[in-house]
């Protein structure tokens, strides 16, 4: 839609696959927040940074971070596709930008 890419491929993992060393590093930081007690932030990133050599704390000013509803947000330029959590892989081509295949 913005003349970037001549063609988009998109592919998730199947729903029960999903594992990866990011929800391994989750699992660290879940596994020693159960024993602790942490009651602000500051020790909540120490907790973060020991939990394993790759986890690393990052701060963000809430203010410069921008939430959206994507659902409604994207629902007044889109049309839905049905049935589309039974899907894993989407095409998107520039000669045919509003159809995903």
């Amino acid at each position: 839609m913005t003349g970037r890419h001549d063609e988009i491929e998109y592919s998730m993992q199947i729903t029960g696959h999903t594992r990866c060393l990011v929800d391994s590093g989750f699992a660290h930081i879940r596994k020693i927040f159960r024993r602790s007690d942490v009651d602000s932030v500051g020790p909540f990133h120490t907790l973060i940074n020991k939990s394993a050599a790759t986890n690393e704390a990052v701060s963000f000013q809430s203010a410069a971070w921008k939430w959206r509803n994507w659902k409604s947000f994207l629902s007044s330029q889109f049309r839905a596709v049905k049935r589309i959590r039974r899907f894993h892989h989407f095409r998107v081509t520039a000669d045919d930008s509003w159809t995903v295949y």
